[in-house]
């Protein structure tokens, strides 16, 4: 299953800007460093990798009922999420908007730049039945 995954990582004090020491991190916007995205680059690097961590966000208990009585009702499913392709795939199945078994070949799974590249009459076409996923 695909899972969400971060990287953690460490920063040594005596690389770290001073003023970023006692930040106590509550509101990001009250720093002035952190304020301006062009200093990002420069806080965020010489940084060490300390692990990698994978979770599963599930969810909500009742989303997968409520999916299979919209597709018993007739009502189409459309998911957009910011999630990769296999990891809205493994989602969508999770919550009844795919089948379990399916094919993922087969399943109208799309990043949002493979849709767009494809002419309006196929765009319109694509919508036309089926649940529908877009992803990142």
């Amino acid at each position: 299953r695909p899972l969400r995954c971060l990287a953690l990582a460490v920063k040594d004090e005596s690389k770290l800007e001073r003023s970023l020491l006692k930040f106590d991190g509550i509101d990001a916007t009250a720093h002035p460093l952190l304020k301006d995205s062009s200093k990002y680059k420069d806080i965020e690097s010489g940084l060490t990798l300390v692990g990698i961590v994978g979770i599963k966000d599930p969810a909500r208990p009742e989303v997968p009922a409520s999916i299979r009585e919209c597709s018993q009702a007739g009502i189409r499913v459309m998911m957009i999420t910011g999630d990769a392709r296999d990891t809205a795939i493994a989602i969508a199945k999770d919550v009844n908007i795919f089948e379990a078994d399916a094919d993922p070949s087969t399943l109208k799974a799309f990043e949002g730049r493979e849709f767009f590249l494809k002419d309006e009459e196929e765009q319109l076409e694509i919508l036309k039945r089926d649940n529908i996923v877009f992803c990142r």
